[in-house]
């Protein structure tokens, strides 16, 4: 998978897609992406790689990281991966929050629930802070992936493991407060009987 986009004509319809970033394009794949507010940042998925080159762990399992970028003068400049990123799990779909302070996430790290679990990780002064889990209230023994957190304070996200109309399924919960609230299905017409996922 390769990263693209696409300009809009005057009357709003996408024209011919190009490749993204010559930077952050590679011969692994690169996936979902999340932007700051001020579109000098991206946070993406790709996969583990080295000088160029994809690296297997121990198990012979390539995994997945977080990247990040800077907007350059010409490109996307400084890719380096994030510091909760891991050889032995996997890391992926960032969605940062409107005021950059935390980022969400999914992976399968140990201590989870089981599959892909959500976490967050908070912007501080010198990095960012040690993943946090959302806890059985959103995580389920299945998978919960694709977050996008709302300026409202709801989390979006996608799961397998909380009953629905079948695959996928896309969720919303309150967690702007102390208290996680209720999760809820979307419902048709976003849910169907197969995967639904990447709300943004």
């Amino acid at each position: 998978f390769e990263l693209f986009y696409a300009e809009f004509d005057a009357r709003g319809f996408p024209q011919s897609p190009r490749p993204f970033s010559l930077s952050i394009n590679s011969q692994a794949h690169e996936g979902p992406v999340s932007f700051s507010k001020d579109a000098n940042l991206i946070y993406f998925t790709r996969n583990n790689i080295q000088k160029g080159i994809t690296k297997a762990n121990e198990r012979g399992d390539v995994v997945l990281k977080i990247y990040e970028a800077r907007r350059g003068k010409y490109d996307w400049e400084q890719v380096k991966e994030l510091p909760f990123n891991s050889d032995n799990y996997t890391c992926v779909h960032p969605a940062l929050t409107a005021d950059g302070s935390r980022l969400y996430f999914s992976s399968n790290m140990p201590g989870g629930y089981g599959g892909m679990d959500l976490y967050y990780v908070e912007r501080r002064s010198d990095g960012w802070s040690q993943s946090i889990n959302l806890g059985p209230e959103v995580n389920t023994p299945s998978n919960e992936v694709f977050p996008y957190m709302h300026e409202s304070g709801t989390l979006f996200f996608a799961s397998n493991g909380h009953g629905g109309l079948g695959g996928l399924d896309l969720y919303m919960v309150d967690i702007s407060g102390d208290v996680v609230g209720l999760v809820k299905n979307l419902g048709e017409p976003f849910n169907s009987s197969f995967d639904d996922l990447g709300l943004i």
